[in-house]
């Protein structure tokens, strides 16, 4: 099977034993691919998607909601961790992305591979079928005590509307990749494997929930 997405730009990231709050960061950017079927189910038209993580540490401890923290928060893909989980640093996603950006994507695309035909709000009619999605978990972990392993999950809840009409239902997924060395591979590996289950159980999900019966 072709790799769902790929990672590029990937600053390796060396964790050394340090005191104190680390602020260490690296920059990576992640590409969803586009789907070219078209849509003979319901239209559908993803309204809002709102990241509801809670970050601790992004600024050295400093938990104030400023907004320039606010704004980094967007960009955090991926936590770094000392042994025992403490936090030590994260990854950020490039200038043009932002975790709401790729949920978004991902979700039409799997709209779109399952069938459904994806309009703007604007569009949006008293047939069309409107999402709100939460993000739950959208992160990527380092555990340098645990054979240097990487887990990524992907989890949100959906709630779609659609006149009287109302669904709520989750969405998840999750990758792990193990060695003895965590190289660039490595990163765009469990990244890959993350996608493609998180569009796999969105594809059945949205059919479930939204096809016409």
């Amino acid at each position: 099977m072709n790799r769902l997405l790929s990672v590029f730009a990937v600053l390796f990231m060396v964790l050394s034993v340090a005191t104190g709050c680390s602020t260490m960061r690296s920059v990576r950017g992640i590409s969803v691919p586009e789907s070219k079927l078209k849509g003979r189910h319901p239209r559908v038209a993803i309204q809002v998607v709102v990241d509801s993580r809670v970050l601790t540490n992004i600024n050295c401890g400093d938990t104030s909601k400023e907004s320039d923290e606010t704004n980094m928060q967007r960009k955090i893909a991926c936590k770094k961790t000392y042994n025992k989980g403490l936090p030590r640093g994260y990854v950020l996603l490039p200038k043009n992305q932002s975790v709401e950006g790729i949920v978004h994507q991902l979700l039409e695309k799997a709209l779109t591979d399952s069938g459904f035909k994806v309009v703007d709000i604007e569009s949006a009619g008293a047939t069309t079928w409107v999402l709100d999605v939460i993000i739950d978990r959208f992160w990527t972990t380092y555990h340098p005590e645990d054979g240097r392993s990487l887990e990524a999950w992907l989890d949100v809840e959906v709630m779609a509307n659609r006149g009287k009409r109302s669904k709520q239902f989750s969405i998840g997924g999750f990758g792990k990749v193990e060695s003895s060395v965590i190289s660039e591979r490595h990163w765009q590996k469990v990244y890959a494997l993350t996608f493609e289950t998180f569009l796999k159980q969105a594809q059945s999900a949205l059919q479930t929930n939204l096809s016409n019966k």
